[in-house]
């Protein structure tokens, strides 16, 4: 059911991506330094030889954190203080047609297992849209704890790199990001 990312995984995820967050949100490249490497990690849930899903983690020291966050690093930076190594969630995608059947949540939780040992703390970054935030069931089922909003998170990226929200359509993508935290020692 639960698979290590792989090259000839990436159509189809990017596929799923689209289909999700918009058109270039993610880029074969950036997927393709998931294959392989001990830092970032990606894993697929397949059911019937169809991914219904994929999930990718960032594993990051505080100053590869302040590199890698788009909008208030500093404050990001004070939350993470007393850690080492940090599991940045980066993304949590399910195909529309299989949400709601608790695939988020177990991609969430093999993804924590699988990288438990290497860190300190987990982050996510949850997408609000229209007002919801599609994987916050997902993480509190896996006792995340949500710390704070941070409004127009993806604006200054999305104008960046040219990608097209499925909400707000064009750049700049004016959505909101939901911060949630896990610390090792809470499951």
């Amino acid at each position: 059911m639960f698979h290590e990312l792989k090259s000839h995984h990436i159509p189809e995820v990017i596929q799923i991506s689209n289909q999700v967050f918009g058109s270039n949100f993610i880029s074969p490249n950036e997927l393709k330094k998931y294959c392989g490497s001990t830092s970032k990690k990606a894993f697929i849930i397949v059911k019937k030889k169809l991914i219904l899903g994929f999930i990718t983690i960032e594993i990051l020291s505080l100053k590869k954190l302040h590199q890698v966050i788009l909008k208030e690093n500093e404050w990001f930076i004070n939350l993470c203080k007393p850690h080492n190594k940090i599991a940045l969630i980066k993304q949590v995608v399910v195909v529309s047609s299989e949400q709601k059947k608790g695939f988020g949540s177990q991609l969430v939780k093999y993804a924590k297992e699988q990288t438990i040992n290497d860190v300190d703390m987990f982050l996510c970054l949850g997408w609000t849209k229209n007002h919801a935030i599609p994987i916050e069931k997902a993480l509190l089922s896996n006792h995340f704890l949500k710390e704070s909003v941070i409004e127009n998170y993806w604006e200054a990226d999305s104008l960046k790199k040219k990608y097209n929200c499925i909400v707000c359509g064009s750049p700049p993508c004016k959505c909101s990001a939901a911060l949630y935290i896990k610390h090792k020692k809470t499951d």
